[in-house]
């Protein structure tokens, strides 16, 4: 029943009735552990009075407090990582991390955040970054590499809702975060979204996973190109689920700019002028790499960018290498100073 709750569209029509009804296996058990309860014959217990009773409910008392309290001192002394003379430039980073799972299905949390800080992005999205999913333990990804990186995060879409998670992380403080939830037929599409301030200018953050049938697909399509019709700066981070060839595609680049094709106008890159990253030698090793070239033209991950934003770098590394089952990628935008003001 809990699977169901999150994989309802996958096996209709007899699980559709579990859409997002995440509680119900929880009161189900839970009447079952009550009753046992119940039917045992309630005694009178006595408590304990004695001398020190007193200090033991004055030191209960205080251990109570201390506990309750101790999230918001460690919220106020946490690292603020926020760099104060901050250039006008951002490199950015959409990640579908598969709840922190390799291509051989074994938990990657590591491998994942020690290619982020290689990478260092300023604004990281995340994909299949849900935490309510039994066939990971319930780990929290998110919460893993927002304590090592020392960013802000906003999970989006909650535990509850069903989707496989589209979280933001930042060196920037969160402003303005909220959740959009577009039609959907077999997963729930949620879309979350996001404003920071980089020296004066505000940037709407968008990060999408969207999934199902063509309605659905048209019906999310229409919220991004909404977000982005209604803001000035913005960047549109997701794992799509479509190539540049696809309508979708087509759609979107009516009102934002593809990251990746800026830079690469062919879609492809020659690997030898990348002798200078740190991820050349693991491009060596991809079987995808023709005449020298790394072609990414059924690439399904995206960074799209508002007009304003001039795309300076753009990188993909492939799975396997990238930990994950979707390739890392990560572009560097600048603009204008005169944009701040």
């Amino acid at each position: 029943m809990m699977i169901y709750t999150n994989t309802w569209g996958y096996a209709k029509p007899y699980s559709t009735f579990l859409r997002n009804q995440f509680h119900l296996p929880f009161i189900i058990i839970g009447i079952l552990m009550v009753i046992p309860v119940c039917t045992i014959k309630i005694r009178c217990l006595n408590m304990i009075k004695n001398e020190n009773y007193y200090w033991i409910r004055t030191g209960g008392a205080i251990i109570f407090i201390v506990i309750a309290l101790s999230p918001f001192v460690f919220a106020y002394f946490k690292k603020d990582n926020i760099q104060k003379s901050f250039s006008n430039r951002l490199t950015l980073m959409t990640y579908n991390i598969q709840q922190g799972i390799d291509m051989h299905g074994n938990n990657n949390f590591e491998g994942q955040l020690t290619l982020i800080k290689k990478i260092n992005p300023d604004i990281i999205a995340l994909q299949e970054s849900d935490r309510s999913r039994i066939s990971g333990g319930n780990s929290d990804v998110v919460r893993y590499f927002e304590n090592n990186l020392g960013y802000y995060s906003y999970y989006g879409p909650n535990t509850i809702s069903g989707t496989f998670g589209t979280a933001i992380l930042s060196r920037f403080p969160l402003h303005s975060c909220q959740t959009i939830y577009s039609y959907s037929t077999d997963d729930e599409i949620g879309t979350a979204i996001t404003s920071i301030n980089v020296n004066g200018k505000e940037i709407i953050i968008s990060n999408s996973h969207p999934n199902g049938t063509e309605d659905a697909r048209r019906a999310h399509i229409k919220e991004v190109i909404e977000i982005a019709s209604n803001n000035k700066s913005i960047v549109a981070f997701g794992d799509y689920n479509f190539n540049q060839k696809s309508n979708y595609y087509k759609e979107i680049t009516k009102h934002l700019n593809d990251a990746w094709l800026s830079v690469y106008p062919d879609a492809s890159v020659d690997i030898e002028s990348l002798k200078a990253t740190f991820y050349y030698p693991w491009l060596l090793e991809y079987e995808g790499i023709a005449n020298g070239k790394l072609n990414m033209s059924s690439r399904i991950d995206h960074i799209l960018v508002s007009d304003e934003f001039q795309v300076l770098e753009a990188h993909y590394l492939p799975e396997p290498m990238s930990g994950t089952d979707h390739p890392a990628h990560w572009v560097v935008v600048g603009w204008d100073e005169n944009e701040n003001k």
